[in-house]
Parts: C-alpha cells; sequence; structure tokens
C-alpha cells in the first residue's frame, strides 16, 4: 500500500496510551514488576493443573514484555471458548450461568455443543442495545432460558457503564466518560432461591473480580465449574486465578489461550469430581 512503516498496537499503547488506548495492553510490560507479581506468578505457575496451562501462563507474560506475536501462536488454542472438551464436558443436567452473553454468542455455541441437553441457561448482559437481540434469539426456548438485562458485580444495584452495542460494553471507573446507569446483581442473592448453577462463564469486561467476589457464596459451597477471562488487565493473568483458588481451594485451575491477539484467555476451576482423567497430568 505505499506504506514504509508499520507499528503495532500494543507498540503505540506503550509510546502513546493517552492517544492509542487499550486498557487489555496498558502497563502490560510493566504489570509483572508490580510489587508482589513475582511471587503471586510462582504460586500460579505451582498451582495450575498441566503442562498447557504452564506453557500459557509463561508464553502471556513473555508477550507482554516482548511483543512477539509467535508466542501467542505458540499457545494458540482451536477448541470452543468457555467449553473446551478438554477440559469440562457439559452434562445433561447443566445450569448454566452466562456472564456477559452479549448477543447470544456463547449460548448458540453451547447449544451446539449439547444438541440442546441441558437443564437451564441464564443469560445476564446488561447493554440494552444488544439484549433485545439476545432475548429474541432465547425465545424459541423461554422455559430454559432466561435473559437477565443485568450485569454481575459483588452487589445488587446500578453501576455507571460506557454503553457501546458492541461487546466491550463496560463498567466505568474513570471520570468524563459518557455513562449509562444500568442494573447488576450478585449472583448469591439471585441466587438465593433458586437452583444454584453447576457451570459460571464470565467475560465481563474487567468486572470479573467483583462479579466472583458476588458469587463467593455459590464458588464455595456447590462447586460450579468455572470459566473465567484473565485478559482485560494485564494482571488478570494470575490475580483472577489466585481469587479463584481463595473462593474454592479444592478446584483444579486451567489456563488456555483461544486468539492470535492479546484477548480470550480463560481460567477454568473444575471441581474434583468433574475433572476429566486426559486433564490429570501435572
Amino acid at each position: 500500500s505505499g506504506c514504509t512503516n508499520s507499528y503495532s498496537m500494543p507498540y503505540l499503547n506503550y509510546c502513546l496510551p493517552e492517544v492509542f488506548s487499550s486498557r487489555e495492553y496498558f502497563k502490560a510490560i510493566e504489570a509483572p514488576f508490580r510489587p508482589n507479581a513475582r511471587g503471586l506468578i510462582f504460586k500460579l505457575f505451582d498451582l495450575l493443573a498441566d503442562d498447557i496451562s504452564r506453557h500459557v501462563l509463561v508464553s502471556k507474560i513473555r508477550y507482554y514484555l516482548t511483543l512477539d506475536k509467535g508466542l501467542l501462536d505458540g499457545v494458540w488454542s482451536s477448541q470452543p471458548t468457555y467449553f473446551d472438551p478438554e477440559i469440562i464436558v457439559p452434562v445433561t443436567d447443566e445450569i448454566v450461568v452466562d456472564g456477559g452473553a452479549f448477543n447470544g454468542d456463547t449460548l448458540q455455541q453451547f447449544l451446539r455443543i449439547t444438541d440442546g441437553q441441558f437443564q437451564r441457561y441464564y443469560a445476564f448482559e446488561p447493554d440494552p442495545g444488544v439484549f433485545e437481540n439476545l432475548r429474541r434469539l432465547a425465545s424459541f426456548d423461554s422455559g430454559r432460558i432466561e435473559c437477565v438485562r443485568a450485569g454481575l458485580s459483588d452487589r445488587t444495584g446500578t453501576l455507571n457503564f460506557s454503553v457501546t452495542g458492541s461487546v466491550d460494553s463496560a463498567v466505568v471507573t474513570a471520570d468524563g466518560q459518557p455513562t449509562e446507569s444500568l442494573p447488576v446483581v450478585d449472583l448469591d442473592s439471585y441466587f438465593g432461591n433458586c437452583e444454584p448453577p453447576s457451570m459460571i462463564k464470565m467475560d465481563i469486561e474487567g468486572s470479573e473480580r467483583a462479579a466472583l467476589e458476588g458469587a463467593r457464596g455459590l464458588i464455595n459451597e456447590c462447586e460450579p465449574s468455572l470459566a473465567v477471562s484473565t485478559y482485560h488487565f494485564p494482571r488478570d493473568l494470575w490475580e483472577i486465578p489466585l481469587l479463584i483458588v481463595r473462593l474454592n481451594p479444592g478446584s483444579r485451575l486451567y489456563l488456555r489461550h483461544y486468539t492470535r491477539e492479546i484477548d480470550d484467555t480463560v481460567c477454568y476451576a473444575v471441581p474434583g469430581n468433574r475433572v476429566l482423567s486426559a486433564t490429570h497430568t501435572s
């Protein structure tokens, strides 16, 4: 195209973060050198259940430091995101929480994988711009699929969101950004009088920590399988899995990465009774 130089987005974010903003890359190079980060990274390395997970952890940290895309190619999995058959296989009486359901993309994937064999599916999505699409998609089975126009957090109420009508609508913490007040729920309260979920997926644009805290009781007492995004902030890679371990020390932890980009790294936490024999490798 006649260009004499090209620069990657992560490099531009590193040089001019105020112009080329990216939450996922922001201070990624510095993240492994934060106070206590080294000890936390080594602790997680020892806790991970298989060599693939350890390879993902090391490769992503090396990518933060070098921006070498070959490191992501080396850990890129082609398995279905959130329902990786090498780690977790849905059961016929599965009760699923889909945190960050967007327009139903995860729901559609789940229906294909299970061939419609499940007990109940709760799809949480706060963005009104995509919620109607989600509800229309789920309307064919409204008896089992419940669409909830709310985000997940550590409490039930409202929070300010930046609403984009896309995959990146998120809770706003900085001043000066346009916001919309949207409902949020904590899962402990939501399922106070309902049969608890057996699987929880979260991809909620950086609110995973709060949502996990809001499901503390469910995770500790009911031990659902978890599939939680760990890439919205660089330190999520090690801090979110360690938070999960604190909430449920008995779960086995796995890391998988699903794109050639920085996004779509998922931490799985699997209770002992659902660990597949092929994933026992340590």
